[in-house]
């Protein structure tokens, strides 16, 4: 008798065919097929993707000691094959194994292994290059037999042009943008801020001792107190970050944020719905505060105008599509036009794709100059459970 397989085994064979079938489709729309190594140094996703990322990660050490993560999104292990080629353009798109630890209501199995195809666009700034990536997003997902999807943009650029507009010190801005992603600034801003000079802690003293310092040597203190602890910070924070959120606590508790910035803040992110209704409210909070915002909403709201286009040319009835400001997905390194695709009818189901522009990547991947990129993943065990296999 043939052994029966097991429901993830068969799940992933089906998933892995489906993911080199969108990515043939790429392929065949001007995008070089690559495959990434598995293996990937750390510290580009400790660094550099969201605290939902970075606590789910597979770390291991190498015999020198470095550290390595099995992949768990694959944009930053495209990011340096396209840097260690020495282009400044290209277009690429993989199909392959992504890795992430498990979590309850999650379809990444017991295994944490799940299969993603995506592409990805670099050394183009041009605004229309963040719609031709929703349009193949859209359409390769209305091709694979998925017909009625929820749409969800944002622009967590637009929201650092807020935040630099504003009249408050560099710690609250970096504060802001922050919570922004952590998605509890929204919910609750009050309570975000609130524990800023919350002095309950216990951590104030050396908070505050650290802010006498110069942020090197903050580093060095907590790097031998973290040694005398006999604590290692690999796969999470670094002795500088951890240094650096020490000295920004006794920041903010000194210097208050205006209430007429949280006011501005707590506006804008309750700002959601169609296009060009959300496009009209923040032209009017921008003109009512004078923060000068104009490139920016006319940028997006071009960029809206066009993604409404393709969305009514590819899906119809049953479909929809919004924009929140409070939206920018759970990457850190997004910095312009983002979305996700969920199917409409499985609310349980998690974004079956999503997307955006992500300028400041390869920069802190240590490109000379900045490059400019966009691009798209399909999440193709999701897609597979809304087609129902």
């Amino acid at each position: 008798m043939t052994p029966r397989k097991k429901t993830d085994e068969v799940n992933n064979g089906t998933a892995a065919d489906r993911a080199r079938r969108l990515r043939d489709r790429f392929a065949d729309a001007g995008f070089n097929s690559i495959e990434p190594p598995i293996l990937q140094p750390a510290d580009a996703f400790v660094g550099l993707s969201g605290e939902s990322i970075r606590r789910r990660l597979y770390v291991v050490q190498g015999t020198g000691g470095e550290d390595y993560c099995l992949r768990p999104d694959v944009t930053i292990p495209v990011a340096r094959l396209h840097l260690e080629s020495g282009a400044n353009d290209g277009r690429y798109c993989y199909a392959g194994p992504s890795f992430r630890r498990a979590i309850a209501g999650g379809d990444e199995g017991a295994s944490g292994e799940f299969q993603q195809a995506g592409f990805e666009i670099f050394g183009s700034a041009a605004p229309d290059t963040d719609t031709t990536v929703f349009e193949l997003a859209v359409q390769s997902l209305k091709a694979e037999g998925l017909e009625t999807i929820q749409v969800r943009m944002g622009d967590p650029g637009l929201f650092r042009a807020l935040i630099a507009a504003l009249d408050v010190p560099d710690f609250w801005r970096e504060r802001l943008v922050r919570h922004f992603w952590r998605r509890d600034l929204a919910t609750g801003i009050d309570a975000a801020f609130a524990n800023a000079s919350d002095k309950a802690s216990g951590n104030e003293a050396f908070a505050t001792a650290l802010a006498a310092l110069d942020r090197d040597a903050a580093s060095g203190l907590v790097e031998e107190v973290l040694a005398l602890a006999g604590i290692n910070p690999v796969g999470g924070r670094s002795a500088d970050e951890i240094a650096h959120r020490f000295m920004e606590r006794a920041a903010l508790a000194a210097d208050p944020l205006p209430e007429s910035a949280v006011s501005i803040v707590r506006d804008y992110l309750a700002i959601e719905g169609s296009s060009g209704t959300a496009v009209t409210a923040i032209a009017k909070l921008d003109k009512t505060n004078k923060l000068n915002l104009d490139s920016e909403i006319d940028r997006l709201g071009g960029q809206l105008d066009a993604a409404g286009k393709i969305f009514d040319a590819t899906y119809s009835k049953g479909s929809t599509i919004t924009f929140s400001t409070d939206f920018g997905r759970n990457l850190e390194y997004y910095t312009g036009l983002v979305f996700e695709v969920h199917d409409r009818n499985n609310s349980d189901l998690r974004q079956i794709a999503g997307g955006g522009r992500y300028d400041k990547l390869l920069t802190a991947l240590g490109a000379p100059a900045e490059i400019p990129a966009v691009g798209c993943a399909i999440y193709v065990n999701r897609l597979a459970r809304a087609l129902g296999e």
